[in-house]
């Protein structure tokens, strides 16, 4: 069965005991890559545990290599391969985070191609350490590719809260919040539908008023059977009355100044004569239709005088009747 290779990102290097009368009670700049060679990060086989390897048990190359971090990166200076150095000592740069001093060290973990102070060198890892733990510093790559999937996340989330937004009504249109009526948009409203003089709309009677947004109705169904009845009713009401006013007091007043005229003001207007059609009216099957003068005529006519009914009848005669022995 095949090992599960462990990132190294997600480990980390604490040995407090490593830190007694002969390493030091304490991290500093000249343990620090001793206390990191002894971690799990460290390759056996690099030229730190070559310098290390070659110098104990002899004091001479013990003081030559080892006794300070300076001589030990300059010994590591006559070898190829891999490498760790330290790139920042908090002790030596005295470096703040928000006024307190930076206890971060970084390491380096270097290939280098050529000997000498001037030879190149390949960088392939960092790390760093704070309070005695050592930890992996993340890749480049790992960084981006958690950024990107963390914006990719959140546009996802974007689209997918901005596509149950939008909302369309008969009375709003689009929307992407729930609509919301001031009390003088109902006003107007009503009064649109009753008429400035408070007359009713025809056949209005009947038909309840129903505001979709004041039933309190949440849920999309309900809201959209609502529309659809709303858009219904107003289709309805203008196929009846498209052509008719529902206000009794006409507009008033100059162009830029139009007004209202009150109740008084609508009386003293003045109203227009009826005129008969031009057209003939039709009449019963046979009977031809009357001409507009011949209605004329019989409009100016004098009214013909009713029978005067409180007269008595005269009474008729009645006649003696002759008896049996009467002569004739």
């Amino acid at each position: 069965m095949a090992t599960q290779e462990v990132d190294p990102a997600t480990q980390f290097h604490h040995d407090p005991w490593w830190f007694g009368p002969q390493n030091g009670t304490f991290l500093h700049s000249n343990n620090v890559l001793f206390y990191f060679n002894d971690s799990i990060f460290a390759d056996p086989m690099s030229n730190n545990n070559t310098v290390i390897d070659q110098s104990r048990g002899f004091l001479d190359r013990e003081l030559k290599n080892m006794s300070t971090r300076e001589r030990f990166e300059k010994a590591l200076e006559q070898y190829t391969g891999i490498q760790y150095v330290v790139v920042h000592d908090p002790l030596v740069t005295q470096t703040f985070v928000d006024g307190q001093p930076n206890p971060v060290w970084i390491i380096r973990k270097q290939r280098r191609l050529e000997t000498g102070p001037q030879g190149k060198i390949e960088v392939l890892d960092y790390y760093y350490i704070l309070d005695q733990v050592i930890y992996q510093a993340p890749r480049l790559d790992s960084i981006l590719s958690y950024r990107m999937m963390n914006t990719s996340l959140a546009v996802d989330k974007v689209i997918n809260t901005a596509s149950s937004l939008p909302k369309f009504s008969a009375t709003y249109g689009h929307t992407y919040t729930k609509a919301k009526q001031t009390p003088a948009t109902i006003q107007s409203g009503t009064d649109a539908l009753h008429g400035k003089a408070g007359t009713p709309m025809p056949e209005t009677a009947n038909q309840p008023n129903v505001n979709v947004r004041d039933q309190g109705l949440n849920t999309q169904t309900d809201l959209e059977q609502s529309d659809e009845r709303t858009l219904r009713e107003a289709l309805q009401l203008t196929l009846r009355h498209g052509k008719q006013y529902g206000d009794d007091a006409p507009l008033i007043g100059e162009p830029g100044n139009f007004r209202y005229s009150t109740a008084k003001e609508s009386a003293q207007l003045p109203r227009p004569k009826d005129t008969f059609p031009k057209t003939s009216i039709p009449s019963k099957a046979g009977t031809p239709a009357p001409t507009q003068n011949v209605l004329a005529n019989l409009a100016s006519a004098p009214p013909t005088p009713k029978p005067n009914t409180n007269v008595e009848p005269p009474k008729a005669k009645r006649k003696k009747s002759r008896a049996a022995n009467d002569p004739v």
